[in-house]
């Protein structure tokens, strides 16, 4: 499995950018200027923003599982056939070819549902 095949893709790291979600990965789809592609790049190169560019999270399943467990949801219960397929109780099931595109996937929804919010309540 490649390095890709773990992280959110490039859509469903945009919409959730866009959804305002937090941008600390550990790692990051960058682009140096307007004319070129997308690429992953490490946390060592995320502190330094790219001249003229844009970097947006790619995170990992461990990454989508904490922001799920900040908004105190419990952790979603995954199953793999061919593909991957989360569920959070009461919640439609979501589907992915990865897992980390199934937990995007399932905290876009939430998002977009105003069921969670950023940055999470604080509870005493």
């Amino acid at each position: 499995m490649n390095l890709e095949q773990q992280l959110t893709s490039l859509e469903l790291s945009k919409r959730m950018k866009e959804l305002g979600f937090p941008q600390n990965s550990m790692l990051w789809w960058s682009r140096e200027n307007l004319t070129h592609d997308f690429k992953l790049s490490s946390f060592a190169r995320s502190i330094e923003k790219p001249e003229n560019g844009f970097k947006i999270s790619a995170y990992s399943v461990a990454e989508l599982g904490e922001l799920l467990k900040k908004q105190h949801y419990p952790w979603p219960t995954i199953t793999s056939e061919n593909k991957f397929r989360v569920n959070v109780n009461g919640f439609p099931v979501i589907e992915s070819e990865n897992e980390s595109d199934a937990r995007a996937k399932m905290l876009i929804y939430l998002k977009e549902n105003n069921l969670i919010y950023y940055p999470p309540p604080l509870i005493n």
